[in-house]
């Protein structure tokens, strides 16, 4: 078995409470690295999805690519974002056991932006995942931001055999030392192949475990 985290990026969606009862059936924990434009719109899924023992990480306002933005630009997506997800987990009454952010596409700020964008990451408490950064692809560039080492890419693929294909050729290459850091979406036109992703990334030899 191969020690994984479950990640979830962009909701939340209007089919979210189907992904819940999913992960809950099979007792898997999970991130869901949420938007601040469907936090505001969707406030109470975010306070259901704490209550249900899930947590949240920012995933920027309006999931716009990084590079094309201004440092200033940058901080407000991150620190609007983070202002809804406090109060979601105030409201909730769940203590927020760490704060975790995710570059919209996986795509890093302008280098000339990233040591002052690093250090905005620090001074609101985001930290990285709990391994090392050579164990996952955590740091590669310089920041604490989360990225993954499997991207499930239903979005794309839009076939569960197809991505079941992505699940085993990734599993055929894996490094069993290396804790995964998988990557699947909260999109209601996919939500169909939510269930069977699960269950192929478990028989694909994944042990799940807590993000944060």
């Amino acid at each position: 078995m191969s020690r994984a985290y479950l990640t979830i990026d962009d909701g939340p969606s209007k089919t979210i409470a189907h992904k819940r009862s999913v992960l809950a059936e099979r007792d898997v924990p999970a991130l869901f690295f949420f938007e601040g434009r469907y936090v505001a719109r969707r406030f109470e899924s975010v306070v259901e999805t704490l209550r249900a023992g899930f947590h949240v990480g920012n995933h920027a306002y309006s999931h716009t690519a990084f590079s094309s933005l201004s440092l200033t630009r940058a901080k407000r997506e991150v620190r609007s974002t983070d202002d809804l997800i406090e109060a979601a987990y105030e409201r909730a009454g769940v203590e927020r056991p760490a704060k975790a952010f995710r570059y919209p596409y996986g795509d890093p700020i302008a280098e000339q932006h990233r040591a002052a964008f690093r250090a905005f990451l620090d001074e609101l408490g985001y930290d990285g995942p709990p391994t090392a950064a050579d164990a996952t692809t955590a740091s590669r560039d310089g920041s604490v931001a989360w990225f993954w080492t499997l991207d499930c890419r239903e979005y794309d693929l839009e076939d569960v055999a197809a991505v079941r294909e992505r699940i085993d050729e990734h599993r055929a290459t894996r490094d069993p030392d290396r804790v995964e850091v998988v990557l699947v979406h909260d999109h209601a036109a996919t939500d169909r192949l939510f269930e069977p992703i699960v269950d192929a990334l478990l028989e694909s030899g994944l042990a799940f475990q807590r993000p944060v």
